[in-house]
């Protein structure tokens, strides 16, 4: 792909001996004297080297021989000469930005077409390599990935019955509608993770976990201390709407889209404004819809996790977060990696699924127990049974191919 910087920097290069040939050229049409490509260039390179030339063809050295005369050209360079060059250079090099933005984007149109006359074959063998590397994961990780599914299955049939049952119900609780809200939420991101376990990305997949980790300390939180938290966490999506059109307002004009109406904003803030009166301003922090609750004026995420007394999974959690953030450590830990080799990858991986997949199974199974147990049959403790046995058979089938993948690299390491 540097062909195109190599080319304009030799372009660049040559262009005073360019210009000079121009000179020269000129100067001997004047005279009446053609010479070759090859004379011009021999001589041009001659002068700016400061040695003296002559362009005598062989056979002017015959006639020269013979006594025939021989047509002699000399040339004179005069100040306005070089004047002009130096006013043909000032001029290109005024003109060089914008010659370098025509070249850019020609060479990109062409380099383009080129690309996506070539993609039809080259899609062709990535997709034949993709199906493969999946073929070859299944192959090592399907049993535990298989039983992670199973387990999603039955969670989200929990969720809906429960959801079906509270729909129905006159007098159903605000916080089943909020607990079954969140884990049809949790449901659809550890599908995510599934399809990211399939496709390699470990790391991926932790940082999906990461999300279904605090969604876990939400439903405990309100699973614990029930209507009047359920009120305040629902009644928080009015600061999240303020606080995200306030943003909104600020970038909409380098966004090129409208902006909210003025009578619209005000409503938004009046919303928010009430909210912070009824329950104190520090309502209006990140997590203020807990502040009460857990006796904390400004609640972090990682404080709600150990309120939820999940905080055990921490070590965990900012693991994933190397992933979802621009942090060093994110460029330097991936559990794709089986190896301490340096090296940089840059797409999927046949390694690490074990973390993201077990943890994905237990935040899961705490999600569907503060729904299921809110008020509990037979069938729910029956089934909540069934998923806890479900996440240890997860755990061991992952950590199983976990352990033939480092056997298989030990042999491989001990290869000559």
């Amino acid at each position: 792909m540097d062909t195109y910087s190599k080319a304009f920097e030799e372009a660049i290069a040559a262009l005073p001996q360019t210009l000079l040939a121009d000179l020269i050229k000129n100067k001997l049409d004047a005279q009446g004297v053609k010479l070759s490509k090859k004379k011009l260039t021999l001589l041009v390179a001659n002068i700016l080297k400061g040695e003296p030339t002559n362009c005598v063809s062989f056979l002017d050295r015959i006639k020269k021989k013979l006594g025939v005369a021989v047509r002699e050209a000399t040339l004179e360079f005069t100040d306005e000469d070089f004047k002009a060059v130096e006013r043909a250079l000032e001029e290109y090099m005024e003109r060089l930005p914008q010659t370098v933005q025509d070249v850019v984007e020609q060479s990109s149109t062409d380099l383009l077409e080129l690309l996506k006359t070539d993609w039809r074959s080259e899609a062709k063998r990535l997709k034949s390599e993709r199906e493969a590397f999946k073929k070859r994961l299944h192959e090592r990780w399907g049993d535990g990935i298989s039983l992670l599914r199973m387990l999603i299955t039955i969670a989200r049939e929990v969720g809906s019955e429960i959801h079906m049952s509270g729909r129905k119900a006159t007098d159903a609780p605000l916080s089943l509608s909020v607990l079954t809200r969140l884990h049809a939420r949790a449901c659809q991101i550890a599908e995510e993770i599934v399809c990211l376990l399939e496709g390699g990305f470990a790391d991926g997949a932790m940082a999906r976990w990461r999300t279904l980790h605090e969604i876990s300390a939400v439903s405990a939180l309100i699973h614990e201390h029930g209507e009047e938290l359920a009120e305040r966490y629902m009644e928080h999506d009015a600061i999240e709407n303020a606080r995200a059109a306030r943003q909104y307002q600020k970038y909409h004009g380098r966004l090129g889209v409208d902006a909210i109406a003025a009578d619209e904003i005000q409503e938004i803030e009046e919303r928010a404004k009430a909210l912070k009166d009824k329950y104190g301003k520090e309502f209006g922090s990140s997590n203020g819809w807990a502040a009460k609750h857990l006796g904390i004026v400004e609640p972090k995420i990682d404080q709600l996790i150990a309120a939820a007394k999940i905080d055990h999974l921490l070590p965990y959690y900012k693991l994933a977060s190397h992933n979802v953030h621009a942090n060093p450590r994110g460029i330097f830990f991936k559990l794709g990696i089986i190896s301490e080799a340096e090296i940089l990858l840059a797409g999927p991986s046949n390694a690490g699924l074990t973390e993201p997949g077990h943890n994905a199974a237990i935040s899961l199974m705490q999600i569907t127990s503060a729904v299921a147990l809110s008020n509990p049959t037979l069938d729910d403790l029956v089934t909540m049974t069934v998923i806890r046995q479900l996440v240890d058979e997860v755990g061991d089938a992952l950590l199983k191919a976990h352990q033939q993948l480092e056997r298989d690299e030990a042999l491989l390491g001990e290869s000559p």
